[in-house]
């Protein structure tokens, strides 16, 4: 009987000997054009692995993005080439002879490597390889079909901003710009944007981020902690009304207001104001919940990995009796999902009545709990669409505070808006007064102004008559 083999760290692992057993973390996994499957797994130090076209059915059941393995028995060759997915020195490939079992252990850590913006921009790294890259996404263009050797593909261009207003320019082709082009993944300015497996390039002197195909990943707001870090850096904390500031040097001091939107700025309406209200405007409505509306249900279930939608997959379960989900977005089987809110609101004030969307984040707020513990275990994603927890139907006939805004997804006829941000009643009230003092004020120093023309204007006609 042969002996056990213990488990290395990937950092150690050299081609003098098949006999290696590692346990890492699948991160990613893609299929080339060369029909090699590609997957970049990680324990601490990241590694690329591949494996041959006849591997590939098997593999495709064994390597669950997200998952721990532990892989046994394979061969190690000599990385080269531009866009290598690691630094790593060697590359994993699967034989016949390897095995893959599960792992007990468990880390929701996405492993990130995320590279500074000045670095990128004076030239100093290294372009043989990819790179993560998050920031804020502006100047987003329109989304092209654009023709790429024998096939027409999506195309879309937009900026990256990083915390200190250092900008770089992102170009997305292929199927990543195709998702980001539907609405369900719908890119916007203001939104934070991680790319997973970036390459970077110079044309023409000009430094640009580019996804390398299927083999990048890109992600929209994804529900990780330097995402949500990153968000509360460019917005602040609204909440408590102060604005996030950044003290660098003197000559180097930036002052970072909130760049998706200053709701200060953003006028009280009535609900028959606001159906009025010009596309692309926001605002801000005091209304009652009277009702929710169940008919497309009220949760949803999300890929804990790139947190888009998912669905059941054709095979409900598998080997294990263990639920499978299909995630569009990744283009594979998932195990683990997590559920989230999709409400929809049926509002009203003395004005009108209308109906607002509210997606998790914000429905988390008003229920105050999570939908995962409302679900309290549910993992169907029809037993409870038509039964509302007490949790949910608490809220109704309470009042809240949305901001609103007003794009061309809204429904028909202009009676269901996006709610995309919500305060509770005292809040609201709140902002509502200081704005009427504002208001108030600012047309007091009007007045003023207008009576010392008048005065000037009659103390200068009074001049002209006595020198008359």
């Amino acid at each position: 009987m042969g002996s056990i083999i213990n488990i290395s760290n990937v950092s150690d692992i050299k081609p003098y000997k098949p006999e290696w057993r590692v346990e890492v973390k699948v991160l990613h996994k893609w299929v080339s054009f060369s029909l090699q499957y590609g997957a970049s797994i990680e324990m601490g130090v990241k590694i690329h692995a591949s494996c041959r076209q006849s591997l590939m059915p098997k593999l495709e059941t064994i390597f669950r993005v997200g998952e721990w393995i532990v892989v046994t028995n394979f061969a190690l060759v000599t990385a080269f080439g531009l866009y290598r997915t690691t630094s790593h020195l060697y590359k994993m490939v699967f034989r016949n002879e390897t095995t893959i079992t599960d792992s007990s252990l468990h880390c929701d850590n996405m492993f990130l490597d995320l590279y500074d913006f000045e670095n990128m921009l004076n030239g100093s790294h290294d372009t043989r390889f990819l790179i993560d890259v998050m920031g804020e996404v502006l100047d987003l263009g329109v989304f092209n079909n654009v023709q790429n050797g024998r096939t027409e593909v999506n195309k879309v261009e937009f900026t990256l901003r990083d915390i200190k207003d250092n900008r770089i320019h992102c170009c997305i082709m292929g199927r990543s710009a195709h998702i980001l082009a539907d609405d369900a993944h719908k890119l916007n300015n203001g939104d934070i944007c991680l790319i997973r497996f970036a390459k970077l390039q110079n044309l023409a002197g000009k430094i640009q981020v580019s996804n390398a195909f299927d083999c990048s990943l890109v992600l929209i707001n994804p529900s990780i902690e330097e995402a949500r870090a990153l968000n509360r850096r460019f917005n602040g904390d609204e909440s408590s009304g102060v604005k996030t500031i950044i003290h660098q040097a003197a000559s180097d001091k930036i002052e970072i207001q909130n760049k998706r939107h200053k709701w200060s700025q953003s006028p009280f309406n009535t609900i028959h104001e606001m159906i009025r209200t010009a596309k692309g405007e926001h605002c801000r409505v005091i209304c009652t919940i009277y009702a929710i509306d169940t008919m497309t249900g009220w949760y949803y279930f999300a890929c804990v990995v790139c947190n888009n939608k998912v669905s059941k997959s054709r095979i409900a379960f598998d080997e294990l009796d263990v639920q499978k989900w299909w995630c569009e977005f990744c283009e594979c089987s998932v195990l683990k999902v997590s559920p989230r809110f999709n409400l929809n609101l049926l509002v009203q004030d003395l004005t009108g009545e209308s109906k607002f969307s509210l997606l998790d984040s914000e429905a988390t707020y008003i229920v105050k709990s999570s939908a995962a513990k409302v679900l309290n275990g549910c993992l169907d994603e029809n037993e409870m669409k038509d039964i509302l927890p007490s949790a949910i139907v608490d809220i109704v006939g309470k009042t809240y505070g949305f901001g609103i805004s007003v794009d061309d997804n809204n429904g028909s006829l202009g009676i269901q808006f996006n709610a995309i941000k919500v305060w509770n009643l005292n809040d609201i009230m709140w902002k509502r007064i200081k704005s009427l003092h504002q208001m108030s004020t600012s047309s007091r120093k009007k007045r003023c102004i207008i009576l010392n023309e008048v005065e000037n204007k009659d103390f200068q006609g009074d001049e002209d008559h006595k020198s008359g």
